[in-house]
Order: structure tokens, then sequence, then C-alpha cells
């Protein structure tokens, strides 16, 4: 059992050794096949689908439109009750709304909804301007997904009250301060939660043109995703975390700052830096090996959300499952004070699952096998895009330093799993 992000625990086991090595292989295979025998010229160039009237008149009406803000304006309120007012105790909810229900629950809001958490942020409900004089693409958010690792991962005495209260602040100026910038509608280019939903809601079956709700194949419209400057940073930071976060509860990383003369703080900062480093590096490079194209990183960038998707289920998921059920409970007494605002102040944790370790070792392991083989696919087809039409030899060719720098990454996620 791991402590994760100071606040709870995740009741997987490591993968079994035998899982990764078998796992790995099946990535390798599969790798090489869509490599060497998908199709050889551009297939996608838009995001097609089907409409769906019936559903576009409930999903879009106002009043479900409405009754989704109302619902996360609630939550928000009752989590910042218990950051202002709250007790320093880990019952306060607002721990769990920050790194469970905000950080985690968005991973299948956004994968099943589409960008829904950005329709029903409580941000929209505030009237300031749509747009501002700044255009930064995504980049400020980029910023602020490191810091919130940093917070997440780092930061000592993170899962106390005075701490977590300091960082909401500062999320707050930071909101604030960008909202003058760049104004409401370009909420997901600063603010850190919108901009990650926005990333893995290019997965989502739904899409939304011209007025119309389509029924699409997810893939494709991820394929056809004009990204916002500094896209591939968002997935970059993403996927670093997450790695940071497994290597950093190993016990070959533990040993290794106990046995040091430097503080924790030290080593764990240097970690998530280089650890975003490499990641950053070596995906540029791969880029750029690709094709040799202007604002190739960035084309590639949407190529990093399968995979960002499939590793974040793998490592969070049954945090979120656990950890979830006790945060809704708790939002129901934000101070403490024996409250049952909700009515699920009286909820029971249902921990069975942690009694499937093999199903849960298994069902980690197909979210990054799965993650990373439509992360191949976006690959081959964005690769596709950028060089045209080209010999069949050429195209396999400009498609192996990406594709062996996501089975780098995938190979790593399962290896750092087994090692946590």
């Amino acid at each position: 059992m791991t402590l994760l992000h100071g606040i709870g625990s995740r009741s997987d086991l490591p993968l079994p050794f035998w899982l990764v090595i078998t796992a790995a292989a099946i990535i390798l295979v599969i790798s090489v096949v869509i490599v060497a025998y998908a199709w050889q010229e551009p297939k996608w160039q838009q995001v097609g689908g089907k409409p769906v009237p019936r559903l576009q008149a409930v999903v879009w009406s106002p009043a479900v439109t409405l009754v989704g803000r109302l619902a996360a304006l609630v939550v928000f309120m009752l989590a910042w009750l218990g950051i202002l007012a709250g007790q320093d105790l880990l019952t306060n909810p607002a721990f769990g709304y920050v790194f469970v229900l905000c950080w985690v629950g968005l991973v299948p809001v956004s994968l099943l909804l589409g960008n829904v958490w950005q329709s029903w942020n409580v941000a929209q409900l505030i009237p300031v301007r749509k747009t501002g004089p700044v255009e930064a693409g995504v980049w400020p958010a980029a910023v602020a997904l490191f810091a919130f690792e940093f917070f997440e991962l780092v930061q000592p005495d993170r899962a106390t009250l005075p701490v977590l209260r300091v960082w909401a602040i500062l999320w707050l100026i930071w909101l604030i301060v960008w909202w003058l910038l760049m104004g409401r509608r370009r909420l997901a280019g600063y603010e850190p939660f919108t901009a990650y939903a926005k990333l893995l809601s290019q997965l989502a079956p739904w899409h939304g043109a011209s007025g119309r709700l389509l029924l699409v194949n997810p893939v494709r419209k991820a394929a056809t995703w004009e990204a916002s400057p500094g896209t591939w940073a968002v997935g970059v930071v993403l996927l670093a975390g997450t790695a940071f976060d497994s290597l950093s509860s190993g016990s070959a990383w533990v040993q290794f700052v106990q046995n040091s003369a430097l503080p924790r703080l030290v080593w764990d900062t240097l970690g998530l830096l280089g650890v975003t480093a490499i990641v950053a590096a070596s995906f540029t490079l791969a880029a750029r090996l690709t094709v040799p194209a202007k604002g190739v990183v960035n084309h590639l960038g949407s190529t990093l959300a399968p995979i960002v998707a499939g590793y974040a289920i793998a490592h969070y998921g049954t945090l979120l499952l656990l950890e979830g059920q006790r945060t809704l409970g708790q939002l129901s007494d934000p101070l403490g004070l024996g409250w049952n605002l909700l009515g699920t102040s009286n909820w029971a944790v249902n921990a069975s699952l942690a009694s499937y370790p093999t199903l849960i070792a298994s069902l980690q392991v197909l979210a990054i096998i799965t993650g990373h083989v439509l992360g191949v696919i976006l690959a081959h087809e964005r690769t596709l895009q950028l060089a045209g039409a080209t010999s069949r030899g050429a195209a396999i060719r400009s498609q192996i330093p990406m594709t062996v720098c996501m089975v780098g990454y995938t190979i790593c996620g399962l290896l750092l799993l087994f090692a946590s």
C-alpha cells in the first residue's frame, strides 16, 4: 500500500514482472505492425461523425448546462469553505477535492463526456470579458501544471491546511491575472485543470461543430485537432509528472534520498525537473527527426494524449475509486461540525476492489497498452499528414523516431509501475 499525494493510498500491488515482460513484447509487436502495415497516405483530413440530434437536445439544453454549473459551484464552494475555515485534518474535503476529484477525476470525465470540464467550470459564471489582449497558446497552462505537480509531489507538508491554503490563493491570483490578459474564452490557455481536460477530451467520442453534436471516431478526432501552441508541453509535463510520481514512490529512490546528505526537497525538485527535461528532450528530438517541418513538435503534441490518459488511469485508478468515495462523503461536512449537507456523510467506502490485485494489475497493463497503441496510430497519421505523399519505405522510415520514443515511454511506465 503506497502513500499517494499525501492524502490516501493506492491499494494496487506492484505489477508482476512476467506481466511487464509480456506487455512490453505486445507493445513492440503492435508498434512494428502499425508502422509497417497500416495505411501509408493521410487518411483523416476531417473529423467526420454522425449527428445525434436527440442527445444534443438534451445535453446541450440550458437546463442541463445550468444544473452542471450549479453542481460544480456547490462542490467548489464546499471545498473552499474547507480550505478557508476547515480543520487541519485529512477528513477535510479540500484535500480530496484538489488531489482526487479535480486532478484525477477529470480524466474519466473528459474521456467519456468530452470537454464538459470547461463548459461547467466555475470560471464560466464570472462576468469578465471573453477575450483579452494576450494570445499565448497554452504555455501559461503548461507552466501552471508544472507548478501544481511540484505542489503535489515535492512540496513539504502538502497535506496540511496552511500549505494547501497558500497554493489555493496562488492559483486564484494566477487565474485573475490571466483572466485580465487572455479573457475567459481562452481559459484552457492558462488554467491548468482546464488545459488538462481539453487535451484528454480530444479522445472523447463526441464533437461539437457548426452547432451540431456528433458521434465520432475518437482517434480520428484527435488526428484532425488543430492544437494551440504549447500543447506538446502540456502533454510532456503531465507524462513526466506521473512518471516521477511512480519513480519517487519506488524503494530505490526512497533509499537513495535517505542515504544522501541533502534534504529530500532538493532531490525531489531535481528529480521532477530532470524527468520533465528528459521527456521534453526525447519528444522534441523524435518529432524533429520524424519530419523536418515547421511546427512539427506541436503538430505531434496530441499524440501524447492517449499515453498520458493510459498511464493516469493505470497509476491513479484505484486512488479515484477509493478516495473519491471518501471525498464525496466528506463534502457534506466541510468544517468537521457533524453536518450532512449533501446527505453523503454516512457513506461507507467500498474497498472490495482491493481484494482483486490480479485484476487491478491486468487493468493497469491494459490501460497502458491501449494508450500506447492509440498514441502510435495517432503518430502514424500525424506523420503522414506532415510528410505528404511519399514512397512506402520513406513513410516507414519517417515514423521510426516517434515510434521508438513512444515505445520507450510505455516500457518505462510499465517498469516504474513494477518498481513502485
